[in-house]
């Protein structure tokens, strides 16, 4: 029997986490600039009120993880959860929405003319276009 025949696994193993590690080092970063949930949606607390309670739509709930509590959201096509979301913006509680600029015409669609709801935070053009709403309770900076 070979010695090595039992540790072929543990030595194809060494030879791959270099590589890999030096792989995660370097592209990790650049990725995290440009798709992480965190960045997203601290910017985007930078732009509302203090306190404002959050919404999106078509997001993961790693969203809801990195704004620190339960987000309302709603499917781009659940229209009884987009009109629950244009309730909460038209309300007078400070509220925003999180979502991709493609379903920014479904959201106006269920709120009321002159709502006062408005664009108060965007990032693209490109295939994570995203913009936030606010009503005008949550629309004021800090």
């Amino acid at each position: 029997l070979n010695p090595w025949h039992h540790r072929r696994p543990f030595w194809y193993l060494g030879a791959a986490l270099p590589f890999y590690s030096a792989a995660l080092v370097l592209l990790l970063p650049p990725l995290d600039r440009v798709r992480s949930a965190r960045l997203v949606l601290d910017e985007v607390r930078r732009t509302v009120a203090p306190a404002s309670e959050g919404g999106m739509i078509d997001f993961r709930a790693q969203f809801g993880f990195h704004y620190g509590g339960r987000m309302d959201s709603a499917r781009p096509g659940d229209r009884e959860a987009l009109e629950r979301l244009a309730r909460r913006l038209e309300g007078s509680r400070p509220f925003w929405v999180l979502l991709r600029r493609k379903h920014l015409p479904s959201l106006e669609a269920a709120l009321d003319p002159g709502s006062g709801v408005r664009v108060v935070w965007s990032r693209g053009p490109g295939p994570e276009d995203y913009v936030a709403v606010a009503n005008r309770a949550a629309a004021g900076k800090r």
